[in-house]
């Protein structure tokens, strides 16, 4: 599978994925998780560049993520 962007295109919400984000240009960290949607704050407005992505690990991350691509666990993204 290739990597989309998420300038290109979303994952549907609540789509088991691959992502990936580099907090430095020199360290990269790949999850894999799950879409579920925008950040929504307490006004009720939907924040769309505040994409939220939830790892298996646990964490989450909102607005972070530059690509992911399908697939629910590693055996499938990994070909």
């Amino acid at each position: 599978m290739k990597w989309i962007s998420v300038d290109d295109r979303m994952p549907e919400i609540g789509q088991r994925v691959e992502y990936y984000f580099a907090p430095r240009p020199d360290f990269v960290i790949q999850e894999h998780g799950t879409f579920e949607g925008y950040y929504v704050d307490s006004e009720g407005k939907e924040w769309r560049g505040m994409h939220v992505f939830v790892g298996d690990e646990g964490g989450w991350l909102t607005g972070d993520v530059t690509h992911w691509r399908e697939g629910s666990d590693k055996n499938e993204t990994d070909a």
